[in-house]
């Protein structure tokens, strides 16, 4: 098998265009700043039904694979793009995904997609056609838009795809056919981790929301504690630690943010008539002093402020309902610093 390879230097967008949809499937492109001059650079290697790209924009570029252009095409194909240099978005099926130089990410041409570039962008682009992956109608809705992240193997493939255009630019076909199929196989590999790493994650998710849900059951006990969330989910304290190692609260934290954003909401409703110790004492605080210390460290206001400002923005709405909202809105923020 010989790959065919053309390198071209395109400083006129409209003959741009024309090549982009030569080698591409269809898309609408725009230009969203210039500095004048247009300056693109595209080298591709075509591998029979497949095709490798070597893409550079010192433009900032905007591509739409609108749902018309989707929907009147023969066929559909995968596509990986990997970025070397700049910054990139990719939208599809509500999925977005920014890439910074080092990742990459998956999307399918069957489906509409935007991709927008930065200035002094540097990509790479394999497109293949279905059948090249294995169970990809099976997990297709499940990937596309998104960013591998099977690093590892997705380096390799790129890495084999530049010594395949590298092999084209040379007339060199040796080896090409077995190169060929282990990036296939990669690629198969790559995608179908990545579902896996999709279904580990939301299992992930499960687990924190159930350790929450747990705490709310719970608020009312001051003894609550790591250690029995860790029991409840049948769980030792140090998986329970590893399950809260990516989230912004540790298990300790989420029991105190918790306990306050309820007393919070308590201090706010003006139809709530019980004494700010009640109401700290009914979310598990042993005393009222470290209630009123971590309050006013996390909303900014004592509890005493805080439900003399609810009751006055009752009585008066208008400017002060502006202003609690943005204490709200301050409150959750410092929640999550």
């Amino acid at each position: 098998m010989t790959p065919s390879q053309q390198l071209n230097r395109v400083n006129d967008f409209r003959k741009w265009k024309d090549i982009a949809n030569a080698n591409f499937p269809a898309a609408e492109v725009s230009l969203l700043t210039s500095k004048g001059l247009f300056d693109a650079r595209l080298g591709t290697c075509e591998l029979g039904s497949s095709a490798f790209a070597s893409v550079f924009f010192a433009d900032s570029i905007a591509i739409d694979r609108t749902s018309y252009l989707a929907d009147i095409a023969e066929r559909g194909y995968i596509k990986l793009l990997w970025l070397h240099d700049g910054k990139l978005e990719i939208e599809q099926e509500g999925r977005q995904t920014v890439l910074t130089p080092g990742t990459a990410a998956v999307y399918d041409t069957a489906c509409p997609y935007t991709i927008k570039t930065s200035e002094q962008s540097h990509f790479s682009i394999l497109l293949l056609p279905y059948q090249s992956c294995p169970g990809w109608e099976r997990i297709a809705h499940r990937v596309r838009g998104s960013m591998l992240t099977d690093i590892s193997t997705s380096r390799a493939t790129l890495g084999a795809l530049t010594m395949l255009l590298e092999a084209s630019t040379s007339g060199s076909d040796q080896g090409l056919e077995t190169v060929t199929r282990a990036v296939q196989s990669m690629v198969t590999t790559t995608l179908h981790h990545l579902v896996g790493a999709m279904a580990d994650s939301r299992r992930h998710e499960l687990r924190i929301s159930e350790a929450h849900r747990y705490i709310i059951k719970n608020i009312c006990d001051p003894d609550l504690n790591p250690d029995k969330i860790a029991a409840a989910l049948r769980m030792s304290r140090r998986a329970l630690y590893l399950l809260f190692q990516d989230y912004p609260l540790s298990p300790a934290e989420l029991i105190l943010e918790t306990r306050l954003e309820l007393c919070r909401e308590a201090l706010t409703d003006p139809a709530q008539l019980r004494t700010i110790t009640e109401i700290a004492f009914e979310h598990g605080f042993s005393d009222s002093a470290s209630f009123s210390r971590s309050f006013k460290s996390r909303c900014g206001l004592s509890p005493s402020q805080w439900r003399a400002q609810a009751r006055e923005d009752v009585r008066h709405p208008g400017p002060h309902e502006g202003r609690m909202n943005r204490l709200v809105k301050a409150a959750e923020n410092m929640a999550l610093i």
